[in-house]
């Protein structure tokens, strides 16, 4: 790559970083350091690298596919950790299954709306 197509795209990132807002995009964070894009649905390029020029594209023709964030709540996205709403989904996660299930003595027990132990049944 020469140096104007360097400069060009790098030019052209800081462009489309601040079209997305210029900041993480997770609610509660707002952070301006070490942003990057986020696939939220597939495209054809997944993956890290692929080229500038290519995620340049790739991000113009599939906007609604990429989230901007920092490269902390993206890492914390790519591994299910919390939703682009902010939410962290371990803690979802966990009352989730502390709802629909407890513990009798050693035996793990399904709640019902009635309250049975289908087990019992």
């Amino acid at each position: 790559m020469t140096g104007y197509n360097c400069l060009w795209i790098k030019r052209k990132f800081v462009e489309l970083r601040e079209s997305f807002g210029g900041k993480c995009q997770i609610p509660n964070c707002g952070s301006i350091e070490k942003l990057e894009f986020a696939h939220i649905k597939d495209t054809e390029l997944m993956g890290r690298g692929r080229g500038r020029f290519e995620r340049y594209y790739d991000i113009i023709h599939h906007r609604d596919c990429y989230a901007l964030l920092c490269q902390e709540c993206h890492h914390k996205f790519d591994k299910g950790d919390i939703d682009l709403q902010g939410n962290n989904l371990d803690a979802e996660n966990e009352k989730f299954w502390n709802e629909a299930f407890s513990i009798n003595g050693n035996k793990i027990i399904r709640a019902t709306e009635g309250g049975e132990n289908p087990a019992q049944n």
